[in-house]
């Protein structure tokens, strides 16, 4: 009977470096001894073209909290630099709001990992 441990996943949930991988021949292993919908922690780091090849494997959901804090970090940090009123930057929902500028960079992210999961224009 197939065992869910010990075994290792090639991928890395809250990744601090740069990339990661995945063992798709043991992705697709797993579906077939388990065949429910599994979810790949650890998404973010993952090669673009590996991702599409994940689902169709049988990955039904994918975590990329790290590339959405990334993006988040990366918006807050953009806005920080501009010299401008603490009015204007905190709470005042106008463009230079660093709240608005690092959600508009995480959903630049959303978007794009949308379009790469081929999820775009399927909610109902």
């Amino acid at each position: 009977m197939w065992t869910a441990w010990p075994f290792r996943w090639a991928n890395i949930h809250l990744l601090e470096g740069t990339e990661a991988s995945i063992d798709l021949d043991r992705r697709t292993a797993i579906g077939r001894a388990a065949p429910v919908p599994l979810v790949l922690h650890g998404g973010t780091g993952l090669p673009s073209a590996l991702l599409p090849r994940a689902i169709a494997a049988g990955v039904a959901k994918i975590n990329v909290g790290t590339g959405l804090k990334r993006a988040y970090l990366e918006g807050l940090r953009q806005a920080l630099a501009v010299d401008a009123s603490p009015h204007d930057l905190l709470g005042s929902h106008k463009p230079l709001d660093v709240g608005n500028a690092g959600k508009a960079k995480m959903m630049g992210l959303v978007t794009q990992l949308t379009r790469l999961y081929g999820s775009a224009r399927r909610a109902e």
